[in-house]
């Protein structure tokens, strides 16, 4: 069965992923400032006496939206999938938090009529939106003058490497996926191999990721890549791969006048 859309697609692959405890579905508990703080800003970038209004931009999970509530800020969670969403209202329910909880899909941030934010934090997720230029002009409408934009990405040398690549024996090849056509990877299957959830991944260009956001009216203040893996796990393996191209990378951007 094909989901007809991308964004339901990846509500629907969300909604399950939440029900399986994925790396972005387990929720945080009490966190001392210090924890938080870490979880939020491992690379100590974020200027927080400047930070009270906050919006974490699809990325529910009950992780980056509660943390931000105990630091005392203005927390708006805006993601597509209800099963992610509904993991933040219980940490806050459970601990007493303020966290508003907003069902939307993030390339149509402007109906939420949001204004005057401090800080948008957008863990990796742009990857599931298929014209991240649009994306970055919706973000800078709703920050303040001068306000941030932190924004984790998923390296698209290593999404298609993840995806679509293989292992041979004695390298990686990178298959090619034309611009602006996604890739529609099987989440779960049916009993005769039938595809039930799919995910539709969009490899933007580093012109778009970088670039976009030059051209949106933002400057870019910090970057950084996500460097890690292990190169003696199995070739092939995620860890492995990981080793050979950093996954993910993040930067934080100022909104420009």
């Amino acid at each position: 069965m094909t989901v007809a859309g991308p964004v339901e697609a990846n509500r629907r692959a969300w909604d399950h992923w939440a029900t399986l405890g994925s790396v972005a579905s387990v929720p945080v508990g009490r966190l001392t400032p210090v924890q938080a703080r870490g979880l939020l800003d491992p690379d100590g970038w974020l200027p927080w006496r400047e930070i009270r209004r906050v919006v974490v931009l699809a990325g529910a999970g009950g992780q980056q939206g509660p943390a931000f509530a105990m630091l005392g800020c203005e927390v708006t969670v805006v993601d597509v999938s209800p099963g992610q969403l509904a993991l933040d209202r219980r940490v806050a329910d459970e601990l007493g938090l303020d966290v508003r909880c907003v069902q939307a899909d993030m390339s149509r941030l402007g109906e939420l009529r949001l204004a005057g934010v401090d800080l948008v934090y957008q863990p990796i997720s742009t990857c599931y939106t298929p014209d991240v230029r649009a994306l970055y002009r919706q973000v800078r409408a709703v920050l303040r003058p001068r306000g941030l934009y932190r924004v984790e990405h998923w390296n698209p040398v290593h999404l298609r490497l993840w995806a679509l690549g293989s292992f041979d024996g004695t390298a990686y090849r990178l298959a090619a996926s034309l611009p602006g056509e996604p890739i529609v990877s099987t989440v779960a299957t049916g009993p005769s191999g039938e595809s039930l959830l799919e995910s539709w991944t969009y490899p933007h260009s580093l012109s778009e990721l970088l670039g976009g956001l030059g051209d949106a009216g933002f400057a870019v203040r910090r970057l950084a890549e996500d460097c890690g893996g292990d190169p003696t796990a199995p070739p092939g393996s995620e860890a492995h791969l990981a080793s050979v191209v950093p996954p993910f990378f993040r930067l934080l951007a100022r909104r420009v006048t």
